[in-house]
Order: structure tokens, then sequence, then C-alpha cells
């Protein structure tokens, strides 16, 4: 960074309130969320702004295929099979998945996994690539809820 470029810190919104003098007029759950902030930094020059959220970069060149595919992993748990399947109008961390591992142990999410990624490979050995792209998308996200888990 040269002396010209300015440098952006990204705070959640309670905080700027707080630091702004705003915060007595809103109750908690009003700012609890993260401040989403689009900061048009150096690489503006190359005609790729940079986008932050709560801190960290969400549109980094050269990661998008990465965040497709995570995004994907996300919209399966969220919106398509899983939350058909196993949602049952409860969180994601309150799912079977999580109770299921209270009960005996991170081993039955990652065995999950395994799970997943044999049945993938085989769709793979069969020529079925779309089918196993959906089994490694939701090995993904048992390995979310594998983090999920130990972070608790």
């Amino acid at each position: 960074m040269n002396q010209n470029d300015e440098q952006v810190v990204v705070v959640p919104r309670e905080l700027a309130a707080r630091a702004a003098g705003k915060l007595s007029d809103l109750g908690q759950s009003q700012v609890s969320e993260p401040l989403f902030e689009i900061i048009n930094e150096q690489d503006e020059l190359r005609g790729t702004p940079r986008h932050r959220r709560a801190g960290y970069d969400v549109d980094v060149p050269g990661y998008e295929k990465l965040r497709n595919v995570l995004e994907r992993a996300y919209n399966q748990a969220a919106v398509t099979k899983g939350a058909e399947r196993h949602a049952n109008d409860k969180p994601f961390h309150e799912q079977p998945m999580q109770t299921i591992a209270d009960r005996r142990g991170i081993g039955f999410i990652l065995g999950q996994v395994d799970k997943k990624t044999e049945e993938a490979q085989g769709m793979i050995d069969r020529g079925e690539n779309d089918k196993a792209v959906h089994e490694l998308l939701g090995a993904i996200v048992y390995l979310a809820g594998a983090i999920i888990f130990l972070e608790k």
C-alpha cells in the first residue's frame, strides 16, 4: 500500500452505530447482523472491485470456482435436497446430523462424508459425473457440519 491508498476497516453495524453515537435508538436485534460494504480499492484500477463482508473478502479474483462450489453446497443443504429431507423446520445446527453426533460423536458425521465420497466414486466409474457432483456437494455439507459440531 502506498501513501495515497486508503486503508479500510469493515466493522459490524453495532460497532459502527456506537461509534456514530446512534446505538441508543436501536435495539440489539436491529444492529447485530454483519455490515455489508463494497470497497473499491486499488483493484478498481484493474476493473475488479473488491467486496468485503464483515472483514472477509468474498470476491477474490481466481477463487470464483471455489465460491461457486461452496454456494452450490449451501443451496443443496438450505434450499433443495437437504432442506426437504432433513430440516423439519429446524436450523442446520439442530438437524439430525448434529443431534446424532451429540450421542455418537463426530465419527458419525465423518462416516457420512466417507459414504458420500465412496458413492461418488462409484458414480464416476459409471460415467455419472453429474450425480457424483451432487454427492460430493453433500459431502461438503457434512464436512461443514463436522466443523459446526467441533466449534460448539
